[in-house]
């Protein structure tokens, strides 16, 4: 179709892929995940083709069941955005083990050295079915990115045609490489409430202070904080943050609270001191 020989190179993890691309060992075409297609558009690549219907997918597997007590173990080959699946778990407790690819992270599940992994989905369904007995998906994340096929830009023209004529592709641009720097950015969003709900538990036995930590919901409240407005930890976790503004602020203040709120959650890092901040308690007083 081009008229010139075709060489194909599989690299052999995620380490060798930054290290290939760093150096500047370039190819004309490189079928890219979320994890380095930002960087090669960075450096002048062009997104032209993705598989029809491809969206990337990753799992959370385990090995029988996760344990009640003590650190959970979680081998995971990179954590930007691989990491999605582990937002579930109590973030105390998940101690990350790096792997060099996915094929690894299953590994070392099958070793018992790992209590849970991260894997990409088209990596699990290579994995024989027969090996895969006693391990089960606890997460699914679906995300709204896709491989892309990315190209050097002085032969974008002639290799999108050739690429193209596949029926199995369908045409990339510029929104694909969009779509994924936004799941970093949104990424970076979770560190920052994940180190905000590690904050707020070691602060759990300041018995002076209460507060809470949200996102889109509630994800944290102390204490002193349940005992201020009469509800329990099980009642305000995970409740929409702006519903919780009217339950628990006082009329006069939730307009402008929900304000800060829709602020910070836009990324914006504000500084602002409540001075007092009257709450409602359950009962309305």
């Amino acid at each position: 179709m081009l008229g010139e020989g075709v060489n194909f190179e599989v690299l052999g993890g995620h380490e060798e892929e930054y290290i290939r691309i760093e150096r500047g060992d370039f190819f004309d075409v490189y079928y890219a995940g979320p994890l380095v297609s930002p960087r090669l558009y960075q450096m002048g690549y062009l997104p032209v083709a993705k598989f029809r219907g491809q969206r990337d997918r990753l799992f959370l597997v385990v090995k029988d069941r996760l344990p009640e007590e003590g650190p959970i173990l979680v081998a995971i080959p990179f954590l930007k955005p691989a990491g999605y699946p582990i937002m579930g778990l109590d973030v105390e407790r998940v101690k990350l083990v790096f792997t060099k690819n996915f094929p690894e992270v299953f590994q070392l599940l099958k070793e018992g050295h790992v209590h849970a992994g991260v894997m990409y989905n088209e990596t699990w369904n290579e994995i024989d079915e027969e090996e895969k007995q006693g391990f089960y998906i606890i997460e699914d994340h679906i995300f709204d990115t896709s491989h892309i096929f990315m190209v050097r830009s002085g032969l974008y023209e002639r290799l999108r045609s050739a690429l193209l004529s596949f029926k199995e592709l369908e045409p990339s641009n510029e929104e694909d490489i969009r779509k994924t720097i936004k799941l970093y950015m949104d990424f970076d969003r979770f560190l920052k409430l994940w180190s905000g709900v590690s904050l707020a538990q070691a602060l759990e036995k300041a018995t002076h202070i209460g507060f809470f930590v949200y996102g889109e919901q509630v994800l944290f409240a102390n204490k002193t904080f349940l005992k201020m407005v009469d509800y329990t930890s099980e009642e305000l976790k995970g409740m929409d943050v702006y519903q919780a503004v009217d339950m628990l602020i006082h009329p006069d203040y939730r307009g402008f609270v929900k304000k800060v709120v829709k602020r910070r959650l836009s990324g914006e890092e504000l500084n602002i001191d409540y001075g007092e901040l009257p709450l409602l308690r359950r009962d309305g007083t």
